[in-house]
């Protein structure tokens, strides 16, 4: 039986020299920090701790700064729908995760609901959703069909939840402010996404092949990479590049570039937005799990993608959520 396995890419090192300037290195390694079965979404608290969906075996799962690997809602294997504390809680395929403070919100897939977790007391709630379908309104009586992706965002002025549906084509957006699941965009197959900091711009792999930037105040949907159906995989600025399959995406630290899982070709790929030139910075292509140097290490496959620097350390890097076979153990980011 697979399981999934998280594993870091180093991409960039800053070390402060001054106050005004910084030293930056290449991609420098690729290692595994933990594994655990079927995950698929991602995210991280202000501490360290890492939390991971488990989309087929139906759990939330804690990871420690120390390295210590738990479940804390839902119970392994053991899929359904119920809300409750902890381990008596229930999910049927939870994927996408975001979290707003102490809150994680997760995209509970089959059962075509977005559920909260609440990281503090560990009780698990329905926040909008029931049956099949696709109806706009209060949150209490939005319907959904399979949601996959959720990103958060909040001001002064708003909060809001972006919901993700491949199957109906559309982006969803939950707003906290009025209680109200309206349309945000409409689109070819949205799976996973990033928004940016201001809550103005969110990108999207498509399961049409694509990379897409939504403007979320005027609803208008441009292709950045990749080209309608084309499952191929080729470097190349703008829609002359290829993907297979793209999956996670993440920015990196000032929001020049967006780091995309390429699931199908196995390789992590970056977009620099201002010219959206698309280059690969690790995988082989090779359907294997080997760590090292970046552009020959091999990966499995994708799930999310998340960027994050070390507070001590000061070593960022993606954080990437891999489909593999067999297990693997802890391994901390290298301080390099």
């Amino acid at each position: 039986m697979g399981t999934y396995v998280f594993r870091v890419v180093i991409l960039i090192l800053f070390v402060a020299v001054r106050s005004s300037d910084a030293r930056i290195v290449p991609p420098l390694l690729v290692t595994k920090l933990a594994s655990g079965a079927y995950s698929m979404g991602i995210e991280v608290a202000d501490d360290g701790t890492v939390f991971v969906s488990s989309r087929d075996w139906c759990t939330v799962n804690r990871m420690l700064p120390s390295g210590i690997l738990s479940v804390i809602a839902g119970s392994a294997g053991s899929c359904g729908l119920v809300d409750g504390v902890g381990t008596a809680a229930r999910f049927h395929y939870a994927e996408g995760m975001s979290r707003a403070g102490n809150i994680l919100y997760i995209a509970d897939e089959m059962n075509h609901r977005v559920r909260a977790l609440d990281l503090i007391t560990y009780r698990v709630s329905t926040l909008t959703g029931s049956s099949v379908g696709y109806q706009n309104g209060p949150f209490v009586s939005a319907l959904f069909y399979q949601p996959c992706g959720v990103n958060y965002y909040s001001s002064p002025t708003s909060s809001v939840l972006y919901i993700n549906q491949y199957l109906d084509n559309a982006v969803r957006k939950a707003d906290f402010n009025t209680g109200r699941v309206t349309t945000a965009a409409s689109l070819g197959a949205p799976l996973f996404g990033c928004l940016n900091r201001n809550g103005t711009l969110l990108f999207l792999a498509t399961q049409v092949q694509t990379i897409v930037r939504v403007d979320l105040v005027s609803g208008a949907v441009v292709t950045i990479a990749g080209a309608y159906g084309a499952a191929t995989f080729k470097d190349g600025v703008g829609t002359a590049a290829r993907f297979s399959s793209p999956g996670g995406l993440t920015f990196n630290t000032d929001e020049t570039a967006i780091y995309v899982g390429d699931r199908g070709n196995r390789r992590l790929r970056r977009i620099q937005l201002s010219d959206m030139n698309v280059t690969t910075v690790a995988g082989t292509g090779a359907g294997s799990s080997i760590n090292g140097v970046p552009l020959e290490s091999t990966f499995q496959s994708f799930g999310f993608l998340l960027w994050r620097c070390d507070r001590l350390t000061t070593v960022c890097g993606v954080m990437a959520v891999e489909y593999a076979a067999g297990s693997g153990g802890y391994r901390s980011l290298k301080e390099l």
